[in-house]
């Protein structure tokens, strides 16, 4: 019995795995380009998006006080666009107005999301719950389909963030909106007729 004819098949096998594996990173890498080009055409065709800042941070007690001046009411969707506030507020064990101080590394997450693990959020107000000056949490983004697209936030903006502790390492952002005058309003007052409730 001649083993050429195994040891021929068995290399055909690792050369087919071998360009399957190079087609796989290739499709990755494409993919992740597209996204990329097709998140900032996105941002672009909506024109410049006026973000509220912390008004003078430099004595204490001016930390907790956010400026909404010059925000502007986009229809910009974020993280748990499809979770109403009301809802929002109470599966969320703190809502806080924080700064995007950084996203850290991005990871896929499931198919058509993108997975931050470790971003860092400097906490301007608490709206509701109790939480840290500076807050380390887990965000994930909808990038596909098209249809329920959500727009990475950007570092150095200020945020509504809806947080859900997952357990006692994990804290998970489960809405994300701007953090406009309107919008801050809104959630103190969801806030608030959530408490009365309990």
């Amino acid at each position: 019995m001649n083993p050429r004819p195994k040891i021929k098949r068995l290399l055909l096998a690792v050369v087919a795995l071998v360009a399957c594996g190079l087609t796989l990173a290739y499709a990755k890498e494409q993919l992740n380009m597209r996204h990329t080009r097709g998140e900032e055409n996105h941002e672009h065709g909506r024109g410049p998006v006026k973000s509220p800042v912390i008004a003078n941070t430099s004595t204490p007690s001016a930390r907790n006080q956010v400026s909404t001046r010059g925000a502007t009411a986009t229809a910009q969707t974020y993280t748990g666009r499809a979770i109403e506030n009301k809802e929002a507020v109470e599966l969320a064990d703190s809502v806080i107005v924080g700064r995007v101080v950084d996203l850290c590394e991005r990871d896929l997450g499931a198919a058509g999301q993108t997975y931050y693990g470790q971003v860092k959020v400097e906490v301007a107000q608490t709206i509701k719950g109790a939480t840290a000056k500076t807050v380390t949490l887990s965000l994930t983004v909808q990038k596909v389909p098209v249809e329920i697209f959500e727009e990475t936030p950007k570092t150095g903006n200020i945020y509504i963030l809806f947080l859900k502790r997952v357990d006692p390492k994990v804290t998970k952002g489960i809405k994300l909106i701007e953090a406009t005058e309107e919008n801050l309003s809104t959630i103190s007052a969801l806030a608030r007729s959530t408490e009365k409730k309990n």
